[in-house]
């Protein structure tokens, strides 16, 4: 608890990962951890639970970019706008020379 204020402290997520990287390395009791910043063992679990959670789905992503459909969708049009600018653009050169009698 905050003694300024009568309540609890709110903890930051680095709060967080610091509480469950220190009873990760088990020098010291979870009673000690708890005291120490002042939260209650519901909230130690909390923590434990959300960082194994964190940790496995990090582990777990592929390390590989997976396309994303809507970027590809995008560059395609892109790709395909190009091409329709320059047959037009081949279009419009012939019809001037057309017109110009060249």
């Amino acid at each position: 608890m905050d003694e300024n204020s009568g309540r609890r402290k709110r903890l930051t997520p680095q709060d967080k990962l610091e509480i469950f990287l220190e009873v990760q390395k088990g020098n010291v009791t979870k009673a000690e951890v708890m005291r120490r910043h002042g939260i209650h063992s519901a909230e130690l679990a909390r923590i434990e639970k959300r960082g194994m959670e964190g940790a496995l789905t990090a582990l777990k992503e592929d390390r590989r970019k997976k396309p994303d459909p809507e970027k590809e969708a995008l560059a395609n049009e892109v790709a395909r706008l190009k091409e329709a600018l320059t047959e037009q653009s081949v279009e419009v050169t012939l019809l001037r020379k057309k017109v110009n009698g060249v």
